[in-house]
């Protein structure tokens, strides 16, 4: 089951919830604040395999999922509508990181990372230089087009998204 927690300070805190979306590939939200369940919807039309990880987008009506069926599907969650799936992953897809301030997007699928424009919805960058899979993903705090990115063997690599090279 993966789990996402709406934070905008744009929004009262009554507007705040909590997302998950399990196996079963029902998507359910609930209230942030009363823990009271909101509604659900069934997914189960547009994926074909399980959901394996999600992360609200930069809007936080957007939810982006990553299935098993190797794609990433961008969802709109208060209309329950597909918008756009994400296609190009050789395995499923077990990650995603929305990279703050930007419209960017990364996903991993085993030791493969695609770099997504969301602005033009295409995939601009594939990074395959992990000989393990990748289990962490997470921007550098000192360097916002860096990202540091750890193998299930311990393996460490620190990337430029921007360029897809890796620095250290």
């Amino acid at each position: 089951m993966s789990i996402e927690v709406t934070a905008d300070p744009e929004k009262t805190e009554d507007q705040h919830h909590i997302i998950s979306c399990s196996q079963d590939r029902d998507l359910r939200i609930w209230s942030r604040t009363t823990g009271l369940f909101i509604k659900k919807y069934d997914l189960s039309s547009y994926l074909a395999e399980n959901v394996q990880c999600i992360k609200l987008g930069k809007n936080e009506d957007n939810l982006f999922l990553g299935s098993k069926d190797m794609n990433v599907y961008l969802i709109n969650i208060s209309k329950g509508k597909l918008c756009v799936v994400y296609e190009g992953h050789w395995n499923k897809v077990t990650s995603i990181y929305s990279v703050p301030q930007t419209d960017i997007l990364l996903t991993v699928s085993e030791s493969n990372i695609k770099v997504w424009d969301l602005e033009y919805d295409e995939c601009i960058k594939n990074m395959n230089e992990h000989s393990s899979v990748i289990v962490y993903i997470e921007q550098l705090p000192n360097d916002e087009q860096q990202v540091m990115t750890i193998g299930d063997q311990f393996e460490l690599k620190m990337w430029n998204y921007v360029t897809g090279r890796i620095s250290a």
